[in-house]
């Protein structure tokens, strides 16, 4: 039922992609140029730098080399839209390991659980996994909050069940 809801969505998303040469003035040319600009703004530091900095690498980035595409220009300013590109641009070095092995060990754990039959930290995890490559999602302090949420109470099913 998902792709028939989402059929016009995916055509504009089609449509934003074949144009982005000519018209980067899109919700998906944004991202295009947003995520470009943030790899030429990471400063490649272990502990990163500040937004105003890497908010004004990416918007010279933008002016000079994404045809000064208004929406990404207004947008950089809040976050890249990737949440690797966000933490390595900010955090740095060290802050990217700390996301990699949350990912990395939240997949291992989730896939033994899985074996196991007894959670569902791999059914939380994935998505965030998935969804960080085209947002950024940790951003919000409610995101993280509805994580720590779902992975206590996958935790919370595990208990009663081997009980």
């Amino acid at each position: 039922m998902t792709p028939w809801l989402i059929q016009n969505r995916m055509k504009q998303i089609t449509q934003d992609i074949s144009e982005y040469h000519t018209n980067n003035d899109t919700s998906i040319g944004a991202r295009f140029s947003i995520w470009e600009s943030g790899i030429h703004s990471i400063k490649p530091t272990l502990l990163g730098q500040t937004p105003a900095s890497r908010t004004e690498k990416a918007r010279a980035f933008i002016e000079k080399y994404e045809r000064n595409n208004p929406e990404a220009y207004n947008n950089v300013k809040y976050n890249l839209h990737n949440e690797t590109l966000e933490i390595l641009s900010l955090q740095g070095l060290l802050g990217l390991l700390s996301l990699i092995m949350l990912f990395v060990s939240s997949i291992v754990y989730g896939i033994k659980g899985i074996r196991n039959n007894s959670n569902g930290v791999f059914f939380v995890m994935c998505p965030i996994i998935v969804m960080g490559l085209t947002d950024t999602v940790m951003i919000q302090s409610n995101t993280a909050l509805m994580i720590c949420v779902a992975l206590a109470l996958c935790q919370v099913s595990t208990a009663r069940s081997k009980t």
